[in-house]
């Protein structure tokens, strides 16, 4: 015979006190101790034990009053000594085995602890990796659609200076129309000045001539009849 631990927790030590009440309160010899009520020693040969066995009834507290129940039985139970021996072979090595797990335990624990957190900080890793990933390609995008809308403001720049310089180019046509309307508009101006003035200085001549002419007939016509008077004979 050995060791029997097949029913015996692994050692730790929190259910220490109970491994040794369980060894000291739980064997056989104990279970019969509690059981018989009593302890007799110095029993040499066949000895008597009174027993005393009571059915307890219960029965309703609410009244002082009882119904008697149950009984006391008295009886004699014969003790017998006898010769016994226990011979068992008992290997510690069978008890190192189930003191050591809890080292086992706690190293397997740590190390499935180290593996947790390895895999904890390997996931933080990922994560990390998978954000900073998430974050270039979000630059990158930011970056493509700047780039895009500095080229379509550039375009656009371009276009609209293309647009202003056609503007200016329309304007200064423009202008230079307007300068040569208001040069003509000016000579035409002198022009119709210098007709007006010759107009009105021929009219001045005419005027003049029919003036010259006018009094030249009024003279001639004076002159005439003064001739006439003049050969006209006298009356004395």
């Amino acid at each position: 015979m050995g060791f029997d631990v097949s029913a015996l927790a692994n050692y730790t030590k929190e259910n220490e006190a109970l491994l040794v009440t369980s060894s000291v309160l739980g064997a056989k010899t104990a279970a019969l101790i509690r059981s018989a009520g009593n302890v007799m020693v110095g029993v040499k040969s066949s000895e008597k034990i009174n027993i005393m066995e009571t059915d307890a009834i219960f029965q309703d507290g609410a009244s002082c009053g009882f119904n008697a129940s149950g009984s006391t039985t008295f009886t004699q139970r014969t003790v017998t000594p006898g010769k016994i021996k226990v011979n068992e072979a008992l290997c510690p090595k069978d008890l190192e085995a189930k003191y050591e797990s809890e080292k086992k335990e706690a190293e397997i624990g740590h190390l499935k602890t180290q593996k947790e957190l390895e895999e904890v900080k390997n996931d933080s890793l990922e994560l990390k990796a998978q954000k900073n990933r998430n974050l270039l390609t979000l630059s990158i995008l930011a970056g493509l659609i700047l780039l895009a809308g500095v080229g379509i403001l550039f375009r656009s720049n371009k276009s609209r200076r293309k647009a202003n310089d056609l503007l200016n180019s329309k304007n200064e046509e423009i202008e230079s129309s307007n300068v040569a309307l208001q040069s003509a508009l000016t000579e035409l101006s002198d022009k119709n000045r210098e007709i007006i003035d010759s107009i009105n200085y021929a009219t001045y001549i005419q005027r003049a001539t029919y003036r010259d002419w006018e009094t030249d007939r009024k003279s001639t016509r004076l002159n005439s009849s003064h001739l006439k008077l003049s050969r006209m004979p006298s009356s004395a």
